[in-house]
């Protein structure tokens, strides 16, 4: 952290909230780096038509980073801010954008502390050529390829109220952010669905913004304006397990999770975001996925 206090840090709050559902965005919220690892792979932009683009990904640091729908909820968080116009956030702006509320504690506060960290020491360089002669992505830009970091800031400490406390400013935009944009491929929700009534602890807010994140691209899909194919409106429970990071669960911990995502998918049901939703349950009564309906435009 900089040991320099900056002073009328001026933050406007952001009326809505931004989801990144690019390619890339999809592939490297799986990835275990361990430390000073570096990792090759490829982005299907447009299976139908065979378009990939190539990416590598660093870990600049000598500690293993597994990236987590946790990750991303505190990426689109930031991007949301850096789009209202803000060159500053803290743990407490962006906990609170997550649906939060004003008291941040210790531990989520790290986790959000280790979550901006371990953003701004991932670096990854991509070669869009295919895909921006072959879908006209960028078709004005003379550059192809493209390097950033995930999400490019620094940590000091500013005085707000009186009041020192730390603060994170952003630098510039990050890769992720360039690219969605880029391809148009950035959602815009009310803030409020992320205020589902659960314990916001890191589990609580991967899984609200993982949930928001799959129904909006699924709604958005079958928009009449939608060039992607329609998506099917069915979420597994091996998909959401995986992006959150909660393999590997037992059985009481699995029904703690659904209990969870019953309260969120009620919650999306008052807010008007889907109509209903059941579980699909298969063979010997094991919950194969989230069946949502709602009204198409």
């Amino acid at each position: 952290m900089s040991d320099m206090i900056i002073t009328n840090v001026k933050v406007i709050p952001s009326k809505n909230f931004k989801i990144t559902v690019d390619a890339l965005s999809h592939q490297i919220f799986k990835v275990t780096l361990k430390g000073k690892e570096k990792k090759d792979g490829t982005v299907f932009e447009s299976r139908k038509k065979g378009v990939v683009s190539e990416f590598r990904i660093f870990n600049l640091t000598s500690k293993d980073i597994t990236l987590s729908e946790f990750d991303r909820a505190i990426l689109n968080a930031s991007i949301a801010e850096q789009l209202s116009g803000n060159e500053y956030t803290t743990p407490e702006i962006i906990y609170h954008h997550l649906g939060g509320g004003h008291n941040l504690g210790k531990e989520i506060k790290n986790a959000i502390m280790e979550s901006l960290e371990n953003l701004a020491a991932i670096r990854i360089h991509i070669n869009m050529a295919d895909a921006q002669k072959k879908l006209g992505y960028g078709e004005h830009r003379e550059k192809s390829i493209f390097t950033g970091y995930l999400l490019p800031t620094e940590t000091l400490a500013v005085k707000v109220n009186g009041q020192t406390t730390t603060a994170i400013r952003f630098l510039r935009r990050g890769i992720i952010f360039s690219v969605s944009d880029m391809k148009n491929q950035i959602l815009t929700c009310d803030k409020k669905l992320l205020e589902a009534p659960i314990r916001h602890t890191e589990r609580g807010i991967a899984l609200n913004h993982y949930l928001l994140r799959r129904i909006s691209e699924i709604i958005g899909s079958h928009n009449p304006d939608s060039k992607a194919s329609p998506l099917k409106n069915t979420i597994t429970f091996e998909d959401l397990y995986k992006n959150c990071n909660l393999e590997n669960l037992n059985r009481k911990q699995q029904s703690n999770v659904k209990n969870l995502v019953t309260t969120i998918l009620e919650f999306f049901v008052e807010q008007k975001l889907i109509n209903r939703f059941k579980f699909d349950i298969r063979k010997r009564g094991k919950i194969h996925g989230i069946i949502i309906e709602f009204a198409e435009k």
